[in-house]
């Protein structure tokens, strides 16, 4: 049960941390950049990402996301646990300022959610839910 809490708290750190990126790029002036789907990203994604990758990576779980490169599926359908991050989502609205985005962080094990965190960095809150 205690390593089911550290995985957590590991997460809500990770989510605070890049909140604090995101708002801090959101304060002033960013680029759209435009991904080869024609999607928006900014460098606020990037930040937020390799800071939520690098606190996740502490619990051995592999993970997947928006902004990190996919592991070839052949290698992915034997994960029993993964972590899904979309390290913010709502570009389009960060690009338009009206805070209306999220960070989001998922336990998958054995294909089903398990855990999920949705952060506002605006509002500062946080939301959780869990299984166990």
């Amino acid at each position: 049960m205690n390593n089911f809490f550290n995985q957590y708290k590991i997460v809500i750190q990770a989510a605070l941390e890049a909140s604090t990126a995101i708002m801090d790029v959101y304060a002033g002036d960013f680029e759209r950049i435009d991904k080869e789907d024609g999607s928006p990203v900014t460098i606020a994604d990037f930040k937020s990402s390799k800071i939520i990758q690098k606190h996740l990576a502490t619990t051995g779980i592999p993970i997947t996301g928006e902004e990190l490169e996919k592991k070839p599926f052949n290698v992915r359908q034997h994960w029993e646990k993964s972590w899904c991050v979309d390290p913010l989502d709502g570009t389009k609205e960060f690009l338009k300022k009206n805070g209306e985005f999220v960070i989001n962080i998922a336990l998958i094990e054995n294909n089903q959610p398990v855990f999920g965190l949705i952060a506002s960095p605006v509002n500062k809150e946080i939301i959780i839910g869990s299984q166990k």
